[in-house]
C-alpha cells in the first residue's frame, strides 16, 4: 500500500512523493520513504509507475522547486 503525499505534472508525467508501506508484521519503520515516482500515460485509460528516486533532478527538479515557491504565496 502507498499514500501519495504530494504530486505535480511536468511535461505529460505525473510525479508523485509516495510513502510506501511493506506491510511487514514486525517492521517498525513504516512507513518507508518518501519517494518519487513518475506517472506516465500509455494511451486511453493504460498507465506505468516508474521508480524516480529519493530526490528529484535536473529540470524536474528545477520545476518543481520553481512551483513550490509559487504555492508557498500566502494572502496579506
Amino acid at each position: 500500500m502507498n499514500r501519495i503525499v504530494e504530486r505535480f505534472s511536468f511535461r505529460g508525467v505525473e510525479y508523485q512523493l509516495r510513502l510506501t508501506f511493506c506491510n511487514k508484521p514486525k517492521c517498525k519503520s513504516c512507513p518507508h520513504g518518501p519517494y518519487w515516482y513518475g506517472l506516465i500515460s500509455l494511451g486511453g485509460a493504460r498507465q506505468t509507475l516508474r521508480y524516480v528516486g529519493r530526490t528529484l533532478r535536473g529540470p524536474v527538479a528545477e520545476e518543481y522547486a520553481r512551483t513550490a515557491k509559487e504555492s508557498d504565496w500566502r494572502a496579506p
